[in-house]
């Protein structure tokens, strides 16, 4: 979950816990969420054809992409990431300008932020899912991009190839996305399918990797 920079270290967000002494690492509101966090009765009769609900609409995603210009203003150090970016993009067949939306989604590109829920850096991986994608050490910029390029291939292949149903199991589970047979009617992952595609957009515009065709949408 992203919250507003400005807000990021705040005492008053409920979401912060102090940081272990020595630390160095910043924390930010979680990026994984439940069914129960977000008090929405789950559907126990998933067996219904997966399809998107609430599939975002150009007009959708304009007003998100317009919403400020600060929030989707691209990283100065994204470039620094660029070629772990396509180095994985391209072992897991994905659009690197993808890859680099979810991160800056994710954290901004900041190599050092961890949740309250747990979730650990670039790609903002929770423990449990950073060790099924072998990563030891999710605060390493490579082993994250390399496990957050690994688990999207992963969500992507699940979803049959569709990029919001894989965007928004990774930020809300795969289960989660099973269960209601599409996009989760939770605020926050809606929010986050939106951002992130606008970020896809602003990334693209500006050239900075190798033109790659998207994951194809699958309904």
């Amino acid at each position: 979950m992203q919250v507003p920079h400005s807000l990021v270290g705040k005492k008053a967000d409920p979401f912060f816990k102090p940081l272990p002494a020595g630390s160095t690492a910043t924390y930010q509101s979680p990026t994984k969420i439940s069914a129960e966090t977000q008090g929405v009765k789950i559907d126990k009769n998933p067996s219904k054809k997966l399809h998107v609900e609430g599939k975002i609409t150009p007009t959708q995603l304009r007003k998100t992409a317009s919403v400020s210009s600060s929030s989707n203003a691209i990283p100065k150090n994204m470039e620094s990431y660029r070629p772990l970016i396509e180095k994985h993009a391209q072992i897991n067949n994905l659009d690197p300008n993808l890859l680099a939306a979810l991160i800056k989604q994710e954290s901004n590109f900041r190599p050092d932020v961890v949740s309250h829920a747990g979730a650990m850096g670039l790609t903002q991986l929770m423990p449990g899912t950073a060790r099924s994608v072998g990563v030891t050490d999710p605060l390493n910029p490579e082993q994250s991009i390399a496990g957050g390029a690994r688990y999207l291939r992963q969500m992507l292949d699940r979803f049959n190839g569709n990029t919001e149903l894989a965007l928004a199991a990774y930020n809300a589970g795969p289960g989660a996305v099973a269960r209601y047979g599409g996009i989760p009617p939770f605020r926050e992952t809606r929010r986050y399918v939106q951002s992130v595609t606008a970020n896809l957009e602003n990334i693209r515009s500006t050239g900075l990797f190798a033109s790659t065709s998207p994951p194809k949408t699958r309904v």
